[in-house]
């Protein structure tokens, strides 16, 4: 059998003997033109010119001149659209998670060409629905109505009316939020790849043949760029499936390959991909009750499957959480090992360190009173804490006042080894003392053993931030702090590397998160700091260095697209991991969604 991308690479050999400087390769991600690379390799015996490889993305944030930014950034400028719309007054705090849920909505309505002022319109007028909408057929029109009749004016529910009161300033938002974009030259994906469309024609592709490969679920624009290409005679496609799921029309994995080769027919023939049928495949199904179990049945696995000095072999991680378990199991005879997928921060001991810091700042309390009170079991438990140490909790003070923190966190907190090591004596006996006489809240004075622990559990400046809070206490830990010259001793002797690119990496984001909120002028309180920060570490990965082909791959189920391994061994291959169930919140209702062919979530799961 062999694989698509060598039948891609054989195909382009063939059609421009080797002239591939004028020939533009566009894939869905990075790692298949790294594989077709190594595949053209094989086939070519002289010097040549590779032909440009680029993403989807890199493609048309190269000819938009448009700039990609992070999800921060965004939401702060949709923000600022939506209060210099509506005149509200709600702060960014409370803004933050519906307005992270209306930013992907925005993107679906840009993705799908959809026009933004139907779909914000306030149809409460059901006549109005088949007046202004007579160009969408029947059955878009009866789900735009379904959702729109439970809307009586005279019988409205509170949660109707402020739906509404939103609602109506959707549109304006999105209008404004777009003008100030452009007027930057800045864009999320959405809107990026609509305004690509929109300036198609001025497109200048310096006489390059385009080749789309290896795409399948096609966004509406997608697919009218595809079609401007293909309509020149300026683009060719290369479809990556199988006549399993082709064969039968009710099968839902072949939903989207069959609209794609009758809009854009494969350049090659289908003789090619009736690998199911005729390609002899050995498949094993093993019941593990535990992710740590698949992890440990790996080394076993490996030893019977694998090819060693060979590119064939992957190890799919349908769950990603499995990644430093599985990366953890793989024996030392396994040899070079590439891995795709990053180093998730948000399973790492600094990620945990940052998490502690947050949780024992959420249970401090201030308190001007003699330093026993409060200390003991059963008086000022954190759900007893008054409304006024709540709201002084979420500044930082080097008044008079004193600062206690809760026992539990704090243990945790001190208990953490990149803590613990620096002073092991002096923490023993705390924790000693805090079990042996039941006390609740500790008094700061008590725990200033080092430079460390004083940048922790003392703050020297009333107006620090949590950002400022958090590098310092990085900084000391990666030794770039100045103070770190005088005290070297009283720093862990041996931090891994791994965990120093991790602490490093941290403090680049955490810096570029406080820059950017004081540049939009931005200051949320602590509790929303702290939200944001948490988001940021879930998402966050390190990137592993390395050989992009070694031997063994190790990668995500979204990153195996176009590739193919003679040995693949599957872990997590469970119901709600494929496909995946969780979905998206979205300010859009379910049949507006239908209404408008916006993807809806049975839709996600094919």
């Amino acid at each position: 059998m062999s694989t698509f991308l060598h039948l891609l690479a054989r195909s382009l050999v063939h059609k421009y003997d080797c002239h591939f400087e004028k020939l533009t390769l566009i894939f869905p991600n990075k790692r298949a033109g790294l594989f077709l690379a190594a595949e053209l390799a094989k086939l070519i015996s002289k010097p040549v010119w590779m032909p440009e490889i680029l993403t989807i993305t890199d493609f048309i944030e190269k000819h938009s001149k448009l700039k990609k930014v992070d999800d921060l950034l965004l939401l702060i400028k949709l923000y600022k659209a939506y209060i210099g719309v509506s005149g509200s007054t709600e702060s960014f705090d409370d803004f933050h998670y519906w307005g992270t849920m209306l930013l992907r909505d925005f993107d679906d309505i840009d993705k799908n060409l959809v026009d933004a002022k139907a779909l914000f319109s306030n149809l409460t007028a059901l006549k109005e629905i088949d007046e202004r909408f007579s160009f969408l057929d029947k059955e878009q029109i009866e789900a735009i109505k379904m959702f729109w009749s439970s809307f009586n004016p005279e019988q409205r529910s509170k949660e109707q009316t402020e739906f509404l009161h939103v609602w109506d300033k959707l549109y304006p938002t999105y209008q404004r939020f777009h003008e100030n974009l452009l007027n930057e030259n800045l864009c999320y994906e959405g809107m990026g790849m609509k305004y690509f469309y929109e300036h198609i024609e001025d497109c200048q592709t310096d006489g390059h043949h385009i080749v789309f490969a290896g795409f399948n679920a096609l966004s509406v624009c997608e697919q009218r760029i595809f079609s401007f290409f293909r309509d020149k005679g300026e683009a060719t496609f290369y479809w990556d499936y199988d006549i399993y799921y082709l064969s039968d029309e009710q099968h839902e994995a072949g939903r989207f390959i069959r609209e794609n080769l009758n809009l854009f027919p494969n350049e090659l023939g289908p003789e090619h991909f009736n690998n199911f049928r005729h390609s002899d495949k050995h498949i094993e199904y093993i019941s593990v009750p535990s992710n740590i179990g698949q992890a440990k049945l790996l080394p076993e696995l490996l030893k019977n499957n694998i090819n060693h000095g060979t590119m064939d072999s992957a190890i799919v991680l349908c769950d990603e959480r499995l990644l430093v378990p599985v990366v953890s199991s793989i024996p030392e005879e396994v040899g070079k090992m590439n891995i795709t997928m990053g180093y998730p921060v948000q399973n790492t001991s600094v990620a945990a360190l940052i998490y502690l810091l947050m949780e024992c700042k959420k249970h401090t309390k201030i308190d001007n009173t003699s330093e026993t009170k409060g200390q003991h079991e059963g008086q000022n438990e954190p759900d007893a804490i008054s409304d006024r140490q709540n709201k002084e909790n979420n500044k930082f003070t080097n008044s008079c006042n004193e600062v206690f923190y809760y026992y539990k966190p704090l243990l945790a907190l001190l208990n953490h080894k990149l803590i613990k090591n620096t002073c092991p004596v002096e923490i023993a006996q705390i924790t000693e003392d805090i079990n042996k006489n039941n006390i609740v809240y500790v008094s700061a004075k008590k725990l200033a053993f080092n430079d460390l622990t004083r940048s922790i559990f003392v703050f020297p400046n009333p107006t620090q931030s949590i950002p400022d809070y958090l590098l310092s206490i990085l900084g000391i830990l990666s030794s770039s702090d100045p103070m770190i010259e005088s005290m070297e001793s009283m720093i862990p002797p041996t931090i891994a590397p791994i965990e120093q690119e991790l602490i490093f990496t941290l403090q680049k984001q955490i810096r570029s998160l406080k820059n950017t909120l004081e540049e939009e002028r931005i200051t949320p309180d602590d509790k929303l700091y702290m939200q944001i920060i948490r988001k940021v570490l879930n998402s966050l990965h390190v990137p592993f260095s390395g050989e992009p082909l070694e031997e063994l791959q190790l990668m995500g189920l979204l990153e195996t697209r176009t590739l193919d391994f003679k040995n693949l061994i599957i872990l997590s291959a469970n119901e709600g991991n494929i496909p995946k169930t969780a979905q998206s919140a979205s300010f859009i209702p379910y049949n507006l969604r239908r209404g408008f062919r916006l993807p809806t979530p049975d839709i996600g799961l094919v």
